[in-house]
């Protein structure tokens, strides 16, 4: 279609602006993450000292343990937002927090001279990729300051960022990073390669990035905690206890169906990287080496940790879209073929009146969006809120749970790893054994609630040398059934997804 036929909006416009709100859509998620319950809580504890104070004050097992609340900026955003407006208010801020990132992927594609075709299948199976992590996490802000970085990097490549810029932006970017997500080495990480990028391209302007470099990593330093910060935000990566235990931190396996996006983007990549190297395009070659280099740093991140899988088609996007723009070029030359063998085409038809494309496109665009609000709103509104916390946490047992903690104010309780969080919120009078915050609890601890879990025949008398009296745990657990079993606990309460049991005479 000729330009003077699109519009203002156009309908590569409008499948692009869609797309993303696709993605939003998409990205909604209940606020039933395993986590969610204690971010809620540190963030309440902004202004009484707890959150800042670098102890453990939530569970018995590890109470006055060093405890780094490395998202504390976030955390206090997700309660205020939590207590003002409910869970759904931040549902649909953590889907707009994909929606952004995707969008400055797309931006960055489009500045590099993509199609908007070939952008929009880039985004779109890039997201794909993340759907393996998503939930209502603060782990979702890496995908938005990840594809900043990226696009802020190919600014300076390209020389619209100067000196002065780099280095205010990536200051106040580092700052904004450390204290919102533990993830924050990412940056100085990526700028670093754009200095190793320019030095092998030949730039001279690389000490301006190695200076920016130097500025994203001592600047998270202005945290509450110091240097501190930086030992704690590799810890639950290096610990091989958390990658066999926690999921999200096991590698992933690309023949998986959730991993499936992951193995064609990687596929993908592999077919764009070929073409641009057998082409010899006319791209910069500091630009070239520091997709390379991205692209393979993040890949070894994601064979190491299926929590990281989702930043790899944001890392790899340009080598992605060259591998999309390949099967393309393949596509339409095999459809250019077929139809010069084909009858001759009609005569074309009179040019649409651009006005009236733009009325169109705006009314199918407010029509598709209102569309996606609606279900959105229907998909994380409070009845579902209500719905997906019964389903994933024993609700039931709360009550019998606080009979318990009457009799005995300051029980010992064994719970589920991935309750320990709503726990915290929701009982916070109550102390857990364990919790998502592996790295508060170490690789003893991880190992010890394993061997318990289990309910092995070490597991009765582990939790007698604890001194444990109430057990929380899932309706079918091998815990709950070998409890039962051996004698010496009673089951207080039962509710469709947990059993709550206690020693025998303790809460009678």
């Amino acid at each position: 279609m000729r330009a003077e036929e699109e519009g203002r909006i156009g309908p590569g416009r409008l499948a692009l602006a869609i797309g993303l709100f696709a993605i939003g859509f998409l990205s909604l998620r209940t606020a039933v993450d395993f986590d969610y319950g204690w971010h809620l809580a540190n963030g309440r504890h902004l202004l009484d000292g707890v959150l800042l104070g670098g102890r453990d004050v939530y569970s018995w097992t590890t109470a006055g343990a060093p405890w780094v609340a490395h998202e504390w900026l976030t955390e206090a955003a997700m309660a205020a937002l939590h207590d003002a407006l409910g869970p759904t208010a931040v549902s649909l801020a953590a889907a707009l927090v994909v929606a952004v990132g995707f969008g400055l992927v797309a931006a960055r594609l489009r500045g590099r001279g993509f199609g908007r075709a070939t952008t929009l299948a880039t985004i779109g199976l890039g997201f794909a990729g993340t759907l393996v992590s998503m939930g209502v996490r603060p782990q979702l802000l890496e995908l938005l300051f990840l594809g900043a970085t990226l696009l802020f990097v190919d600014g300076w490549l390209g020389g619209r960022i100067g000196r002065g810029g780099v280095w205010a932006l990536a200051g106040a970017g580092a700052l904004l990073w450390a204290n919102t997500h533990g993830s924050f080495l990412l940056l100085p990480g990526v700028l670093g390669i754009a200095t190793v990028s320019a030095l092998l391209g030949r730039g001279r302007r690389w000490p301006e990035m190695a200076g920016a470099t130097v500025i994203a990593a001592l600047v998270p330093l202005l945290n509450p905690w110091g240097v501190t910060l930086y030992g704690f935000a590799g810890q639950s990566l290096t610990s091989d206890i958390t990658g066999r235990l926690v999921q999200e931190w096991r590698p992933p396996d690309p023949l998986a169906t959730s991993f499936l996006p992951f193995t064609l983007t990687l596929i993908l990549v592999g077919i764009g990287l070929v073409a641009i190297l057998r082409l010899r395009s006319g791209e910069p070659r500091a630009r070239l080496v520091f997709d390379l280099i991205v692209a393979a740093a993040f890949l070894a991140l994601a064979l190491r940790s299926g929590r990281h899988v989702m930043l790899f088609g944001v890392a790899a996007a340009p080598l992605l879209a060259a591998g999309w723009s390949t099967l393309g070029a393949r596509a339409a030359g095999l459809l250019g073929r077929r139809r010069s063998t084909a009858a001759p085409e009609r005569p074309t038809r009179r040019p649409i009146d651009p006005r009236g494309r733009d009325i169109v496109d705006a009314v199918v665009f407010v029509a598709v969006t209102a569309a996606l609000v609606a279900g959105g709103l229907l998909m994380v509104g409070p009845a579902a809120q209500r719905r997906a916390t019964d389903a994933t946490y024993p609700t039931g047992l709360l009550s019998a749970l606080d009979e318990a903690v009457a009799a005995d104010p300051d029980p010992h309780l064994f719970n589920e790893y991935t309750w320990g969080g709503f726990l915290i919120a929701a009982r916070p009078g109550v102390r857990v054994f364990i919790d998502g915050r592996s790295e508060v609890y170490g690789d003893a601890q991880l190992a010890r609630y394993a061997a318990i879990a289990e309910g092995g025949p070490d597991a009765p008398p582990t939790l007698d040398d604890l001194a444990v009296d109430l057990v929380l745990v899932r309706a079918d657990s091998p815990l709950a059934r070998a409890l039962l079993e051996a004698g010496g606990w009673s089951e207080l309460a039962r509710d469709a997804v947990g059993v709550l049991l206690a020693r025998a005479g303790a809460h009678a």
